[in-house]
């Protein structure tokens, strides 16, 4: 996840904490059976929402993780922070979740908040919260600051909302034989041969064939899955006309053929574009036209009858994934308060002159839980890669690799982690990687 976030958390951090406050009381004074039986969660946040505090959500189960998505007219203010209205009605949501999270028999580990820009369409703000997290505050296991700082804050791109826009514009361009942009906007980024691109360069070439040419759009439906990333399943029927000295033997596929598409979209820049082109088609050795399977990775999401219209992007995570989103979301803070221009606080000299001595800025850092089982050797490991604002800077510089083992061993201690090997840790843009066993010193 990306981490930015000290501003939103000064302005959310007020209402949520107080909020919290009455919650507390709300939480302890309640026993007996639960107020919101496992099979009613869903229509229990919905109805919470809208009775006690005037908003519409969806809601949705992923795993053991509760979701709730809002849709909000402007969340962000010119100084990237959370606008007043944002703040209350996302402080207003996680309240409620809260209460239905720990009101509830469902076995819930985690909750999220998704917030979504109508002003911005695909930028969503995203807060995850630790259910565990929350009862050892309520019990004064956690100090309120500790507390907030265990609050996962994410700005995400959810390319979906924009997804059905470029295949749209994608069949557009194919049906005037644009051949040239299809192929300098969308197969020069797939950096593999496969089965799939093939087929579709000969899509491509056979258009030159073609002329009057069609494309109905019978079926589209868009599936947010996650890395910023978006699957468009789309069914679509092409008619032509061969062009003269051309017969139908000499295509692939004949006029008037329905086809079944899969893209996947992703984003670069906050921008959508096609990552990948999966025909669903193609003909056997003795000319039988046949339908694929969706490819492995998304064989998950091949029924594609269960595609929701209002569908939102709530991933199943897991304990380690988000003690290492909060790792990397700590560290950014941390090398934020080391800056030279920020803000200037009652600190010893010492804590001064290497706040000054730091000399660049950490724009961001994204935190991975490296498994058993992958490409990558001596794994469970937690994995950050940094982007540095000096991009001559070939090496991580000590101070921070410093800085983000002190911040690991703090967090995993915090909470009795130990399923992992080592921690990486790598610059954007350099190939240099730290390795760090296990309990190294900071």
């Amino acid at each position: 996840m990306v981490n930015f976030f000290s501003d939103f958390q000064n302005r959310l951090s007020a209402v949520v904490l107080s909020l919290f406050s009455l919650l507390s009381l709300f939480l302890l004074s309640g026993c007996g059976k639960p107020s919101f039986p496992e099979g009613k969660v869903l229509d229990s946040v919905k109805k919470m929402c809208q009775d006690e505090y005037k908003i519409d959500v969806e809601a949705k189960i992923v795993g053991r993780n509760l979701g709730a998505h809002i849709v909000l007219e402007n969340i962000f203010d010119r100084e990237q922070g959370l606008t007043k209205d944002a703040t209350e009605h996302i402080g207003d949501l996680l309240l409620g979740v809260t209460r239905i999270s720990l009101s509830t028999d469902a076995p819930l580990q985690f909750f999220a908040v998704v917030a979504s820009d109508k002003t911005i369409p695909g930028v969503e703000a995203v807060f995850v919260r630790y259910v565990d997290d929350v009862k050892r505050y309520l019990v004064g296991n956690v100090s309120r600051e500790d507390f907030f700082q265990r609050l996962i804050i994410d700005v995400r791109f959810n390319p979906s909302l924009l997804a059905e826009r470029t295949v749209l514009n994608f069949f557009s361009n194919l049906s005037k034989g644009n051949s040239r942009t299809l192929l300098a906007n969308y197969l020069r980024k797939n950096s593999d041969s496969t089965e799939f691109s093939l087929a579709f360069l000969r899509t491509i070439l056979e258009m030159k064939l073609k002329e009057n040419v069609h494309f109905e759009i019978l079926e589209i439906k868009t599936k947010p899955i996650p890395e910023e990333r978006a699957l468009v399943y789309c069914r679509v029927r092409e008619t032509y006309e061969a062009k003269l000295g051309y017969k139908p033997e000499d295509f692939t596929f004949p006029s008037d053929f329905v086809y079944d598409y899969l893209f996947v979209i992703g984003a670069s820049n906050y921008l959508p574009e096609i990552r990948q082109i999966i025909p669903l088609d193609y003909k056997d050795e003795d000319g039988t036209l046949k339908k694929k399977s969706f490819p492995d990775e998304y064989r998950a999401f091949q029924n594609v009858e269960t595609w929701s219209k209002q569908d939102f992007l709530l991933e199943d995570i897991t304990l380690p994934q988000f003690l290492v989103s909060q790792m990397a979301q700590r560290i950014v803070r941390k090398a934020r308060e080391m800056e030279p221009n920020s803000k200037q606080k009652e600190k010893k000299p010492a804590e001064a002159s290497q706040k000054i001595a730091l000399g660049y800025k950490v724009e961001s850092v994204k935190g991975h839980y490296l498994t058993d089982g992958g490409e990558k050797e001596h794994t469970p490991s937690f994995f950050f890669d940094f982007k540095i604002s000096q991009g001559s800077m070939k090496e991580i510089p000590q101070t921070l690799c410093d800085l983000s083992l002190e911040v690991v061993q703090d967090v995993v201690e915090k909470y009795h982690f130990e399923d992992y090997k080592e921690v990486r840790l790598s610059k954007t843009s350099s190939k240099d990687i730290k390795v760090f066993p296990k309990n190294t010193p900071s």
